[in-house]
């Protein structure tokens, strides 16, 4: 989690040296060039683990694809949410990316629809 911290880190810093040098235009080459990188990392990396923000949360697997029972721990069914793979497709790939990753995003809504339906969610 420091990693990501640090780069966050880098890249304001990036930022607030190009304000500093060039003003508005270096801003707007900045904000192109990280614009550029994320679509590109969009490609090769479009899902991420199923965790809640900064790897914490109470309606998570955490990657597992399981969900554990607070009563009986030794007790697991698998996630809804990621359909017990324990990845889930970014948001801008969902929107930006290749069409498989559309067409396997409204598979995905279409089966747990169906399975809210015929009360097999669970």
């Amino acid at each position: 989690m420091a990693t990501r911290f640090r780069v966050f880190g880098i890249i304001l810093l990036g930022l607030l040296v190009t304000w500093a040098l060039w003003r508005w235009a270096g801003l707007l080459l900045a904000v192109f060039l990280l614009t550029v990188v994320y679509f590109v990392s969009l490609r090769i990396h479009p899902r991420i683990r199923h965790n809640g923000p900064l790897g914490i949360g109470w309606h998570t697997c955490h990657g597992t694809g399981e969900r554990r029972s607070p009563l009986f721990p030794w007790t697991y069914r698998k996630c809804k949410r990621c359909a017990g793979s324990g990845r889930l497709i970014r948001y801008g790939a969902r929107r930006w990316s290749a069409d498989y990753l559309h067409a396997e995003e409204i598979r995905g809504a279409k089966a747990r629809e169906t399975m809210k339906q015929n009360h097999t969610w669970r």
